[in-house]
């Protein structure tokens, strides 16, 4: 049975990979009929139901999964970019401060956390996430400089790093 899974798994990660979100999904079904709390299968499903546009699905999909792994932050962070995608950033916010709660030196989810206080709350804790996020991750500094820039346009305000 866990070799079985272990194909399944393969094959729906290729799948995935590939673009093939169906076929993937039916390799996951298969996984999750038999180990409903299979981590892999569940960040899958949520993977493949967003690259098809099945947000809704998806979002459950994640939540399933942190529900059964709530320490797991590349899926907190994939179920707050989803948020953010579907217009409701004061539950990405929600998934932004626990990754950082999780691990406060990830640049990535700092950021994120910026870009929603920025969006739901006070644009000097946002700006301050950002700055942090660049200083643990100078990689992020173009796409935060293009955030606050898009920030200062739509709101009227300069931002600076």
């Amino acid at each position: 049975m866990t070799s079985d899974i272990g194909a399944l798994l393969e094959k729906a990660e290729y799948s995935a990979e590939a673009g093939h979100y169906n076929e993937a999904l039916a390799a996951v079904r298969q996984i999750l009929e038999a180990d409903a709390r299979n981590i892999t299968a569940l960040s899958l499903k949520g993977f493949c139901l967003a690259r098809m546009g099945r947000r809704s699905e998806a979002i459950g999909a994640f939540l399933s999964a942190i529900a059964e792994l709530p320490g797991h932050n590349p899926l907190r962070k994939s179920l707050a970019q989803l948020y953010i995608e579907t217009d409701k950033p004061d539950l990405a916010l929600l998934q932004y401060n626990e990754a950082v709660r999780i691990d406060p030196s990830d640049g990535e989810s700092l950021l994120g956390l910026g870009v929603c206080r920025l969006a739901v709350t006070s644009g000097e804790e946002g700006i301050r996430d950002i700055r942090v996020a660049v200083q643990l991750d100078p990689e992020l500094r173009e796409q935060a400089e293009k955030i606050c820039k898009a920030f200062s346009l739509e709101k009227g305000i300069k931002l600076k790093l």
